[in-house]
C-alpha cells in the first residue's frame, strides 16, 4: 500500500461494519476523525488528498465505501474537484449497471440502440455545457440534491445555482430538439 494511503482497523466491533474514506491533508484532523469514527464502529480508510482518494475509489481497486468525508481545500486535487469527479464516476457506474441489466434482461435490440443513441446525444450535449451548468444538473438531477445543498457544496448563492440549472436544462432541451429526440 502507498505510504500516503492508510487503512486502520476500527477499535470496536459494532455489528455490520460500515466503511468510510476520510480524505484530508492534515494528519491531526485525520487522526481525530479516525478515532471518532472508529469508536462508533466504522472501518476507516484514509487518503492525504483527492488524488490518493481517487486511486482508492477506482473500480479496478474494487473497494466500496459507505461514506466519503473530504476536506474541500487540499493540494493537488481539491475537495470540490474530487467531489465533481466522484459525481461523474458514480453516474458512469450507474449507467454501466443499467446497460448490463438491460443486456441480461433480453430487451429488444432496437430499443437498446435507440436508448444508446439518446444517451450519446445527451452525453454530447452535457459535454458542451459549461462546467458550472453541468455540475448543477448532475447534482440536482442525478444525485437529488436540493438547490441549497448544491449552493453550499459549490460555494455560490442559491440564485446562481437555479440560474445555472435553468440555463443548462434549456440548452439540453434545445440540443435534444435539434437532434429529433425531444
Amino acid at each position: 500500500m502507498s505510504p500516503q494511503l492508510q487503512d486502520r482497523p476500527s477499535a470496536k466491533d459494532h455489528g455490520p461494519s460500515r466503511s468510510v474514506l476520510l480524505v484530508d491533508d492534515e494528519a491531526l484532523v485525520r487522526t481525530a476523525m479516525h478515532r471518532f469514527l472508529a469508536r462508533r464502529g466504522w472501518t476507516v480508510s484514509e487518503a492525504v488528498d483527492g488524488e490518493c482518494a481517487r486511486a482508492l475509489l477506482d473500480p479496478i481497486a474494487g473497494i466500496e465505501f459507505d461514506l466519503v468525508i473530504c476536506d474541500l481545500q487540499m493540494p493537488r486535487l481539491s475537495g470540490r474537484e474530487f467531489y465533481g469527479w466522484l459525481a461523474r464516476a458514480r453516474i458512469c457506474r450507474l449507467l454501466g449497471r443499467l446497460r448490463r441489466r438491460r443486456r441480461r434482461s433480453g430487451r429488444h435490440l432496437g430499443l437498446l440502440v435507440t436508448r444508446k443513441d439518446l444517451a450519446r446525444v445527451v452525453e454530447r450535449a452535457m459535454a458542451n455545457l459549461p462546467e458550472e451548468q453541468r455540475t448543477a444538473i448532475v447534482l440536482k438531477e442525478y444525485h437529488g440534491l436540493t438547490f441549497q445543498e448544491i449552493a453550499d457544496l459549490v460555494g455560490c448563492p442559491l440564485s446562481t445555482v437555479k440560474t445555472r440549472l435553468y440555463q443548462g436544462l434549456t440548452v439540453l432541451r434545445r440540443e435534444l430538439a435539434k437532434s429529433g429526440t425531444s
